[in-house]
């Protein structure tokens, strides 16, 4: 759901795309960062952080995290 940049968002409107971008951020797999839900939306970081948060939607911590819980550091690689 691409939205022009400086497009206001109201009632109806504005709910769905809350919901669709609650979709990409939380539904596994894809489970989306936000920079990629602004490319896909055209909606600023900012718009698109607000939303979620303003929502309750559980922020994730940053960066990747590996899937097998171990953690690579830099004196591990030879």
């Amino acid at each position: 759901m691409k939205v022009k940049p400086g497009q206001r968002l109201t009632g109806e409107r504005k709910q769905r795309f809350t919901a669709y971008v609650i979709s990409l951020y939380s539904s596994e797999p894809e489970r989306m960062a936000i920079r990629a839900i602004c490319e896909k939306t055209g909606r600023s970081y900012g718009n698109i952080h607000r939303i979620l948060t303003d929502a309750k939607v559980p922020m994730r911590n940053r960066g990747y995290q590996k899937p097998s819980g171990r953690e690579v550091h830099h004196d591990d690689v030879e």
